[in-house]
C-alpha cells in the first residue's frame, strides 16, 4: 500500500530560504571557477537565471556544448539542493513525469510514481526534515536534460494548472492529483513552493526535437546560454576560454590516465614544453575563432566551450609541435564537423573554405563527405 501523501500539505507554503542574488552568484562562481567553465557576461547570465529560479521554474537553452547541464547542477547546489536528473526522451508520457500503473511480480498492476512525482515527494521530505533538524540542503529540484526531446505538452498532462506558479497560495490549493494511487490519502500531494524544475534545451537541432506551446513557456522562463563569442585577445595571446580547455584538458588526462607524476605527465607536454603548449592553444583557439565568425556572406558556427575541450583531448594526448596540426584535424574532423548539418550552399562553400584556409584537409573531406557521401 502506497503511503499517504496528507502531510505534504503542511509543508507546500515553505519558499526558498533566501532571496539574495548576490550571495547565490558568489556561490555560482565558485563552484564555475571549479569547474574550468567559461560563460561570455557571466554577471548578467547569473542574474537572470537566479532571479528566473526564485520566481519559478527555469529552462536553460542554447547550442550543444555551452554548459547547460554543468550549470544546472552548479545553480542547484547553490541554492543548496539536490539535484535529481533525468533525461526526456521522445517516448516520454504523463507515465514518465507523473506516474501510472505498472505491472508487478504478480502479473497485476501496481502505481508508479513518475520522475516529478519522486522529485517533488523528495523535496517536501527535505523540508519536514529541516524542520525538526539543521539540515545542509533545503530542496530538492528535478533536472530535465533534452527538455524539448519529448512531446512536453502531453508529457507535462496535468501539472499543467500547477505550474503556472510557485506561489505558496497557489500550491495549497493546488495538489497534483495521483489518479493511480488506490489509497484515497495518497492520491493529492501537495508540492513546495521551494521546488523547482529546471530544463535544458538544445535549441539547434529543430529537426529533431518538439516545440514547446506559448501556454507551457509561459510556465518556464527561458535564459539562453550562446556559444562564447570569438577570441579577442591580442595577437601571440591565449583567451581565458581556451585557458581553461587546456587545464580542464591537463585534467582529464591526469585523472584518467595518470602516470604518477603529477598534471605535467601528459606525452609531450612536460615541463620543457610549456612553448609547445601555448603555440597548441593558440591553433585551437583561431581555428575556432573561425568557425564561430564565420565569413562576410554566412554567420559563424555556434561552438560550444565543451566542444573546445573535446579539441584539447585530442591533442593533450601527446605528440610533438610537428604533428599537432595533424591531430587539430583530426580533433575537428571527428569533434566537430559532423554538426555542420543543414548549411545551404552558400553556407557550406563558406565553411569548407574556413577550413582549407586553417590548414585542415581532414575536416574538409568530412564536411565534403556529409553533403555528398557517396563521392570518392
Amino acid at each position: 500500500m502506497s503511503e499517504s501523501l496528507l502531510w505534504t500539505q503542511e509543508f507546500a507554503g515553505h519558499c526558498l530560504r533566501s532571496a539574495d542574488v548576490e550571495k547565490i552568484a558568489q556561490r555560482c562562481k565558485e563552484l564555475i571557477s571549479n569547474s574550468s567553465l567559461h560563460f561570455d557576461n557571466l554577471d548578467e547570465l547569473l542574474d537572470s537565471c537566479i532571479s528566473a529560479l526564485l520566481v519559478g521554474n527555469l529552462v536553460l537553452q542554447g547550442p550543444p556544448g555551452t554548459g547547460k547541464t554543468t550549470l544546472a547542477r552548479i545553480l542547484s547546489s547553490a541554492f543548496d539542493t539536490i539535484a535529481y536528473e533525468t533525461t526526456a526522451t521522445s517516448e516520454w508520457s504523463t507515465y514518465d513525469v507523473v506516474g501510472g500503473l505498472a505491472p508487478n511480480v504478480s502479473g497485476g498492476l501496481e502505481p508508479a510514481h513518475g520522475a516529478y512525482t519522486r522529485a517533488a515527494i523528495a523535496c517536501a521530505d527535505v523540508v519536514r526534515t529541516e524542520t525538526s533538524t539543521q539540515h545542509d540542503h533545503q530542496a530538492v529540484w528535478l533536472l530535465i536534460d533534452e527538455f524539448n526531446r519529448a512531446d512536453i505538452d502531453k508529457a507535462i498532462g496535468s501539472l499543467y494548472t500547477l505550474l503556472s506558479s510557485t506561489d505558496p497560495d497557489h500550491l495549497s490549493k493546488t495538489p497534483l492529483e495521483l489518479w493511480f494511487e488506490r489509497d484515497p490519502d495518497a492520491r493529492r500531494l501537495w508540492v513546495p513552493a521551494r521546488f523547482r524544475i529546471i530544463g535544458t534545451m538544445n535549441d539547434l537541432d529543430t529537426n529533431y526535437v518538439n516545440s514547446i506551446s506559448q501556454g507551457l513557456k509561459r510556465r518556464f522562463s527561458f535564459v539562453t546560454i550562446p556559444a562564447a563569442a570569438p577570441d579577442q585577445s591580442p595577437a601571440g595571446a591565449v583567451g581565458p576560454e581556451v585557458a581553461l580547455a587546456y587545464d580542464q584538458a591537463i585534467e582529464w588526462y591526469d585523472r584518467c590516465y595518470v602516470t604518477g607524476k603529477g598534471p605535467t605527465s601528459v606525452i609531450g607536454f612536460a615541463g620543457e614544453a610549456t612553448e609547445h603548449a601555448q603555440v597548441m592553444q593558440l591553433q585551437v583557439q583561431n581555428v575556432v575563432a573561425k568557425l564561430r565568425r564565420g565569413s562576410s556572406e554566412v554567420r559563424g558556427w555556434p561552438v560550444g566551450s565543451a566542444q573546445v575541450v573535446d579539441v584539447m583531448k585530442y591533442l593533450v594526448l601527446g605528440g610533438t609541435e610537428k604533428d599537432m596540426s595533424a591531430r587539430l584535424d583530426a580533433a575537428v574532423a571527428e569533434r566537430l564537423v559532423a554538426q555542420f548539418e543543414n548549411l545551404s550552399e552558400v553556407q557550406l562553400d563558406a565553411f569548407l573554405k574556413i577550413l582549407e584556409d586553417s590548414g585542415l584537409p581532414k575536416s574538409v573531406r568530412a564536411l565534403q563527405h556529409i553533403y555528398n557521401p557517396y563521392a570518392l
